[in-house]
């Protein structure tokens, strides 16, 4: 049992500015009870309890209440089947809401409408919310009408699909998979995350999904539906490998990635011959290679030519090669504020190595290598178009720039 009043009470010390004088004693009063401490103070010894007992200390006044009250309630979960809508009151404290469809077993339009709308009308008031999940017994996976609601978010919020959009084959019917339209409306999501839900076959096994299967069209389909609806905010994806071996007819692809042990060059090698087997329709490649150029293990590894040199002839329709190699002589430095001769000297080894790059795959019209000018991302590309040369080759359109401090030549 906690009471107010404990023998065990701390002794909370109040300064004030006279105790910084020569001669001055610092005052100390003992509090008295819980209520004389401070939110931050109460925070700091009720954060050793676990769950069950903040629930427990919530009851035992009103002051405990309100300071715990955040802490409680940052994880809720709501399941309609059981439990009427949290109140509005807490609303504001909620971090992360879990939709639950426990007691569900088949959720009719009429639902799907209603249910998105209570969310949809409580989303703006949830200004603490950060995470959005839907557990895995949301029969028939994330609908049109939720995605919708998820507008209405005060900021932008992580989503968590652990559902299926398969149905769950049943004996006398096979219902098809929900499908999800492109939005119309961008959507605040900072993060999307599908872990592979569960697929079960007609007995109720757990099965992979063959390539060209109705369900994994739909899964891609709906997959890509979310991720454009958020262009402007989206920085994290999480999804299934299968999703992405069923994407031959690929165009663009941006990867961005760092090198931090010798054990990361062998995953590097894998994912760069993984890619023209399962991408070779790509017109469109950005690879941003980071290194760890500090790091002692990697000393004399960082040459990246080889690698995008036996790279870029696999894919026979590439129009467009973007690539960040992390040269080890600009690393830790600001981005180049003016064209000097030490930016200009980095210029010419860039244009050097695209040239090369370039007459490993001809077909190429375009390559930009980051070159980091300038305050804005958009400046920090050297661009060059590929044309023909006289000796049969391919060229750059413009030559490296002379190695000279004029401010008049870019």
């Amino acid at each position: 049992m906690i009471s107010e009043h404990s023998r065990l009470m701390p002794i909370l010390v109040i300064r004030d500015s006279s105790a910084d004088l020569p001669g001055s004693a610092t005052p100390t009063l003992p509090a008295k009870k819980l209520t004389d401490m401070s939110t931050e103070v109460l925070l700091l010894i009720l954060s050793l309890l676990d769950a069950e007992d903040c629930l427990a200390v919530s009851v035992v006044c009103r002051t405990l209440r309100r300071v715990l009250l955040p802490e409680i309630f940052r994880r809720v979960q709501w399941a309609p089947s059981a439990n009427d809508f949290p109140p509005r009151k807490l609303w504001p404290v909620i971090q992360t809401f879990t939709f639950s469809g426990e007691g569900i077993d088949e959720f009719t339009p009429a639902m799907h409408q209603s249910l998105a709308s209570e969310l949809r009308d409580a989303f703006p008031s949830m200004v603490s919310l950060r995470t959005f999940v839907l557990d895995g017994k949301v029969r028939g996976g994330l609908w049109s009408e939720l995605l919708d609601a998820f507008a209405s978010f005060a900021s932008p919020c992580w989503l968590i699909v652990n559902s299926s959009w398969d149905p769950k084959y049943d004996y006398d019917e096979q219902p098809s998979p929900l499908i999800l339209p492109s939005r119309t409306v961008e959507l605040p999501l900072a993060a999307f995350y599908f872990p592979f839900p569960l697929s079960y076959n007609f007995r109720s096994e757990i099965h992979r999904r063959p390539s060209d299967s109705d369900e994994l069209r739909s899964e891609v389909n709906n997959i890509r539906a979310i991720l454009h609806s958020a262009p402007k905010t989206l920085e994290s994806v999480l999804i299934p490998g299968e999703v992405l071996r069923s994407m031959e007819d690929l165009h663009t692809l941006r990867l961005w990635y760092r090198i931090r042990s010798v054990d990361d060059l062998e995953y590097e090698r894998e994912l760069w011959e993984l890619l023209p087997k399962s991408f070779p329709e790509l017109r469109f490649i950005e690879f941003a290679r980071r290194w760890e150029h500090h790091l002692r293990p990697l000393q004399g590894l960082w040459d990246p030519m080889p690698l995008v040199c036996g790279f870029l002839p696999q894919f026979k329709r590439l129009k467009v090669f973007q690539f960040d190699a992390d040269l080890p002589d600009i690393q830790d430095f600001a981005p180049f504020t003016y064209p000097t001769a030490r930016f200009r000297e980095m210029v010419g080894r860039l244009h050097a190595m695209a040239t090369t790059m370039v007459n490993e795959a001809p077909w190429l019209e375009r390559i930009l290598m980051f070159s980091e000018y300038g305050p804005h991302p958009d400046l920090w590309w050297e661009e060059w178009n590929v044309v023909p040369a006289a000796d049969g080759k391919v060229a750059l359109d413009r030559p490296p720039p002379p190695i000279n401090n004029s401010s008049h030549y870019r």
